[in-house]
């Protein structure tokens, strides 16, 4: 089966719900779904070519005084078609990729300390992550109850707050393992330094 695009939809979702430039795309993709895929910035100009290309979305030219011309893309009705389309195919697997578990599996061959230090930047990094997707201030059953439409995105912030936070408390749980280990490793030297003197 051959590999779907996933570009060519995310981009078609944002433009569903307005008519977006190149520029706007990217700032989309930048503050959203960074968060949850990775999207090249260099793919977003040519995605939007082969959309247009295929009839799947209108370019239309805004031309203000004193600004630079403006790019504006809206979804045709054959790019709804084709999004709702996508939108009803089974997800493919999830993939989890995560260096830090790769280097943790082989902890072993470092001291103790430096696997700590890893642990302990990528809880930061969380963390910081997490207060970003905190700042969205939003009350769900207001949006519930007079902007239904709004509360898909709430729910992949939700997933988002709720996967960081998870990580926050493995990291949190690593960090007190290995510390055991650690203070383990110090009495065993100790131990080891006491029967070397007698």
């Amino acid at each position: 089966m051959a590999k779907i695009n996933k570009t060519r939809y995310i981009i078609l979702g944002i433009v569903s719900m307005k008519p977006a430039s190149g520029y706007d795309i990217k700032k989309w993709v930048e503050e959203t779904f960074s968060f949850f895929w990775d999207i090249g910035y260099g793919q977003i100009y040519p995605t939007l070519e082969g959309l247009e290309k295929d009839g799947l979305v209108f370019k239309s030219t805004q031309i203000e005084d004193g600004r630079p011309i403006r790019h504006e893309y809206e979804i045709t009705p054959a790019g709804r078609e084709e999004l709702q389309k996508w939108m009803t195919l089974p997800v493919e697997e999830e993939k989890c990729r995560y260096e830090i578990l790769v280097k943790l599996f082989f902890g072993y061959m470092m001291p103790v300390e430096e696997n700590i230090r890893i642990i302990e930047e990528f809880r930061d990094k969380k963390l910081r992550e997490m207060e970003l997707l905190k700042k969205f201030d939003y009350d769900i059953q207001e949006f519930i109850n007079t902007k239904p439409q709004h509360v898909y995105p709430l729910l992949t912030l939700l997933m988002g707050i709720h996967s960081f936070k998870s990580c926050i408390d493995w990291a949190d749980e690593a960090i007190g393992i290995l510390k055991q280990v650690q203070k383990n490793n110090e009495q065993a030297n100790n131990t080891d330094n006491n029967k070397q003197e007698e």
